[in-house]
């Protein structure tokens, strides 16, 4: 139960914080500082990271621009801003005494309600109260089912993820004690890569689930 609960490290006016909060306080300030430096250094003379980072912004639009038009470039900060502090949480478990705040359940629960409720923003702001009409097609008869199926969509995303980095954060562990020496780095470079593919995923799909909010028929 360790690895699941959160651990209490301080008191704000009575208020308990855990080591979880404490870590995306981190992790929030790393993505702001590596912003700022990457930003600082844009000039006219292009870097490799600049064409590094421009290339996955553009990644990232041509998907948005082929499922809902020019439109859908609005919603690409989103997308990567997500990713990113899935990506940073993830990694920041490589360091000595820090855990990831996605191997937390509130932590993916909570991204995965802001993923999910950009799609119905999205959607009302682009169709009005149209929007609702999905949930009675094709016939009324489906909107109990329509209705569940909303809301399996960010229990499927919090679960995926918490469990995903949980796992493997054990598995790490239980190496280190076993063979603390050799065999847990190649797990760790392993850690880094899922990491990695795991915030793609969660931002591809929050990308893709606006686009299927805006750019359904009504």
């Amino acid at each position: 139960m360790e690895e699941v609960t959160p651990r209490v490290v301080f008191s704000i006016l009575g208020i308990p914080v855990t080591d979880v909060v404490t870590t995306t306080w981190i992790v929030m300030a790393i993505i702001v500082f590596v912003g700022w430096i990457l930003t600082r250094s844009l000039s006219t003379k292009t870097s490799k990271m600049q064409v590094l980072l421009e290339s996955l912004i553009e990644f990232y639009e041509n998907i948005a621009v082929q499922v809902m038009g020019e439109e859908g470039k609005k919603f690409v900060p989103l997308a990567i801003s997500i990713g990113l502090f899935i990506l940073f949480s993830n990694w920041i478990e490589v360091i000595p005494g820090f855990h990831a705040p996605t191997r937390d359940l509130s932590t993916t629960i909570a991204l995965a309600i802001v993923a999910v409720s950009s799609t119905y923003i999205a959607g009302i702001r682009k169709k009005g109260l149209h929007f609702f009409k999905k949930y009675i097609e094709p016939n009324p008869i489906f909107l109990p089912i329509n209705i569940l199926e909303e809301l399996v969509r960010p229990v499927s995303l919090a679960f995926r993820l918490f469990g995903n980095v949980l796992g493997e954060e054990i598995v790490i562990a239980i190496l280190v004690m076993i063979v603390p020496l050799i065999l847990p780095i190649p797990m760790i470079l392993l850690g880094l890569f899922t990491g990695l593919i795991q915030a793609f995923i969660f931002s591809l799909l929050t990308l893709l689930y606006v686009a299927g909010a805006v750019g359904e028929e009504t």
